[in-house]
């Protein structure tokens, strides 16, 4: 394992952020559509775990350094894209909050856009 701030790369595709417990997908996919997202999610087998899942909004801001610039990330290789979140935008239902890692802006977007994502697990939950 590789520590680096506050991610521990854990040589598994994985990295865990030791402020939050939750592990990240080492590496990002996309772009595509919010359901291809769901649905990438919903598949997906890592590290011995199949409870990968889109990450809320809130969990995309813990990634956020308002520090930095393209990317405002201090995650490992965070490129400075849009990346989707589950979470939906109440006003409008075909719409849903998305990051941008250029800057750590957040905004709402219909599901039809192509973004990046990047899965999350909750440290020690497995199916």
């Amino acid at each position: 394992m590789l520590k680096t701030g506050q991610f521990i790369d854990n040589n598994d595709k994985t990295i865990t952020d030791t402020k939050t417990d939750l592990v990240w997908q080492k590496d990002h996919t996309g772009p595509m559509s919010w359901q291809d997202a769901m649905d990438y999610a919903s598949k997906l087998e890592l590290a011995g775990y199949r409870d990968w899942r889109l990450p809320t909004v809130e969990e995309l801001i813990t990634l956020i350094d308002f520090g930095k610039h393209e990317p405002a990330s201090t995650f490992p290789n965070m490129p400075g894209k849009w990346f989707w979140s589950s979470s939906s935008y109440a006003p409008i239902p075909d719409h849903v909050w998305q990051v941008y890692f250029v800057n750590g802006y957040v905004y709402n977007v219909g599901k039809y856009y192509g973004d990046y994502v990047r899965c999350v697990r909750r440290e020690g939950h497995w199916l």
